[in-house]
């Protein structure tokens, strides 16, 4: 049996949104944008990266900037695998 995403299935995420990006409840719906990201980046880095999706956001669907909700989710490089390796050898081997 085949299973879709859910986003394929008519959630919120697809229905109801205008052109403009403004849901069936005016605008009210809240996007929340999640990233999961090898920890090593800075703090002013990761600062100007959930301004830019915030940013991106209102511009691509209309929504009302107070209404973005950004989550950066650091993740140990030792936690993340690429092709098998870890994050952790990839940078130490200069491949990343």
């Amino acid at each position: 049996m085949q299973v879709e995403p859910p986003c394929a299935r008519g959630t919120s995420f697809q229905r109801g949104f205008t052109r403009t990006g403004r849901g069936e409840q005016g605008g009210r719906d809240m996007p929340l944008i999640q990233v999961t990201i090898g920890r090593g980046r800075t703090p002013e880095q990761l600062q100007a990266l959930g301004q830019a999706l915030t940013d991106a956001a209102e511009k691509s669907i209309g929504a009302k900037r107070e209404s973005i909700r950004v989550v950066l989710t650091e993740c140990e490089p030792e936690h993340w695998f690429v092709g098998g390796e870890t994050l952790a050898e990839l940078r130490a081997s200069g491949r990343r």
